[in-house]
């Protein structure tokens, strides 16, 4: 059995242009509303217009992340740390003039009579 599961979580636009950062290598292909800043930041790009939107499948190898770990920045609670126990399969973000969210996803094929678990955990103001 194919299963194909990603979280989709919607998150408030931070003040500043930083959204999160990660202990998995991403890269930003071009992208006309998304970059990385020499810390390892995904950001936002001043100029674009958010109220379009922008999608943006980020670039990694899957092979080399076991495990998710992201640190994000919310103008409420300061920092929202996120783990999960799966190596994600894709990465796409996007954003919008009110949100932005990025999309996990988790890929596996389950053999008959056999079970599978996967977890996500959020933890705010960390």
């Amino acid at each position: 059995l194919p299963v194909r599961w990603f979280a989709h979580p919607f998150f408030p636009i931070p003040a500043g242009r930083r959204l999160f950062r990660s202990n998995v290598a991403f890269a930003v292909p071009d992208s006309p509303g998304f970059e990385k800043d020499a810390k390892g930041w995904i950001c936002r790009k001043p100029g674009h217009d958010w109220a379009a939107g922008c999608f943006c499948p980020l670039a990694f190898d899957s092979a080399a992340a076991l495990l998710l770990e992201l640190e994000q920045e919310h103008p409420l609670v300061g920092t929202v740390s996120v783990r999960a126990d799966f190596a994600p399969t894709s990465f796409p973000i996007w954003g919008n003039d009110r949100t932005f969210s990025f999309e996990p996803y988790w890929e596996h094929e389950i053999a008959a009579g056999r079970c599978a678990g996967w977890a996500i955990e959020y933890r705010f103001g960390a």
